[in-house]
């Protein structure tokens, strides 16, 4: 089954609102080639930022208005801007702002005339893909083996992507899985579809549903109601699919049941995840197996949250293409994942490139789905290949918790199986995931 989603949804990209003339003409606006005509992230200038009293008061004041109100809009409200109330959703803290959905012409003008505003931009949309690196030399060397290696036997032969990053060679594969360490007291922040938190492959209280959130509607559970975030959650901590099998999941969902969704809601999510790896302090971990067109503000807020201490993996997309071209997988501080078959050649679809870190298993991989509790499927795609790097990030920092994001890289890239990809490589480096590495 393949859930690559081909085009960006044309609906959700309807001409709906134009930016009126006094937007257009501002110096504060920033429009996108693919930007959301309804949908913009307001930013405040940095006086405001760093005053929440400001903050408050400048929500007051919209607020003040009939037509505005907080609250996260629907899905055909996003499409037709029909209900004629403009929508202030999700606070993005620390990096100071909120998403405006379906404003009037009227606001907008009100808010560019703003001086608390320091930029109006335009929300970009993002798919599911299921279908620099940081500047400078880490000093760090690899760990030594404290500890024996965790080993497991898998079931069947079914889950070959985790015999394959366990053994040098794709063939032939003996049914074993290592890895070194086992994820616990590591919270990975998987932003995606959500998470069907019932499903038999999560073992009880690893989903911690208390800290999940929904930024497509605030008023519900992070429930899956497509499928591709319950995947990649198996992978990253499943009991029979997954690489950390005792890791603790935090599933923030900001794609529809189509798999689609906007980069705003995205930025608030991970913003969301800077502030509660401070308030729970625990290693952390990211992972966004979903993707778009370049957007610099998507980047940012991903190198936000590697300076901030998260290792974040970031699938290469499904494009056949340069993964520079797209976000977040071309921001050079999130590690880029691209994807291999069984035989190691780099997948068709997979996006490629310099920016790429390291593959990993991407294609015919099994793991959870949303069907029903105990439903599984298999899959292919880039999305599939960085929870497999999410994993093994998370095994690490149980066993480091104290380790900077450059160091649990370099593990990852220092432990890579080297010059066994197949195929047009295009410059990517010949790097497949290792799970048994000290």
């Amino acid at each position: 089954m393949d859930l690559r989603v081909c085009c960006f949804i044309l609906m959700l990209l309807v001409n709906v609102h134009a930016a009126p003339r006094c937007l257009k003409s501002s110096r504060k606006y920033r429009s996108h080639p693919s930007g959301l005509n309804n949908r913009y992230i307001i930013y405040f200038e940095k006086g405001i930022v760093a005053s929440s009293r400001k903050a408050q008061s400048h929500f007051d004041i919209l607020l003040s208005y009939p037509n505005i109100r907080q609250r996260t809009p629907t899905a055909t409200e996003i499409q037709l801007c029909n209900s004629g109330v403009t929508s202030i959703s999700e606070e993005i803290v620390p990096m100071g702002g909120y998403i405006l959905t379906c404003p009037s012409d009227n606001t907008l003008c009100m808010l560019v005339s703003d001086p608390e505003v320091r930029e109006i931009v335009q929300d970009t949309p993002v798919y599911a893909v299921g279908k620099g690196k940081r500047k400078g030399k880490t000093t760090t060397t690899p760990p030594t083996c404290s500890s024996p290696f965790i080993e497991h036997y898998i079931l069947s032969g079914n889950y070959w992507g985790l015999d394959r990053i366990n053994q040098p060679n794709p063939i032939p594969l003996d049914n074993q899985f290592s890895v070194f360490g086992e994820g616990n007291g590591v919270d990975t922040y998987v932003i995606d579809t959500g998470i069907y938190s019932s499903h038999i492959e999560f073992a009880a209280g690893q989903i911690d549903t208390t800290a999940g959130y929904n930024f497509v509607d605030e008023n519900n559970p992070p429930n899956d109601d497509h499928s591709h975030g319950t995947i990649v959650s198996g992978i990253v901590a499943g009991t029979n699919a997954g690489v950390c099998k005792k890791g603790t999941i935090i599933a923030f969902k900001v794609l529809r049941a189509d798999g689609s969704g906007t980069s705003g809601d995205v930025i608030a999510a991970i913003n969301k995840a800077i502030v509660m790896k401070g308030t729970r302090n625990r290693p952390s971990v990211i992972n966004l197996s979903l993707g778009g067109p370049k957007f610099d503000k998507l980047d940012l807020a991903v190198k936000d949250a590697v300076d901030n201490g998260i290792f974040v993996s970031v699938a290469a997309g499904n494009d056949n293409r340069d993964a520079s071209r797209a976000s977040p997988a071309g921001e050079p501080s999130a590690f880029t994942v691209a994807s291999v078959n069984s035989n190691d050649y780099l997948s068709s679809f997979s996006n490629y490139g310099r920016v790429v870190d390291c593959a990993g298993p991407g294609e015919n991989i099994r793991s959870s789905s949303n069907k029903c509790n105990s439903c599984y499927g298999t899959y292919k795609g880039t999305s599939f290949a960085a929870p497999h790097v999410a994993g093994v990030a998370a095994c690490f920092y149980s066993i480091y918790p104290t380790a900077t994001v450059s160091q649990v890289e370099n593990y990852l890239k220092s432990g890579a199986w080297t010059g066994k990809i197949l195929g047009n490589l295009q410059k990517t480096p010949n790097r497949i995931l290792r799970s048994n590495y000290c």
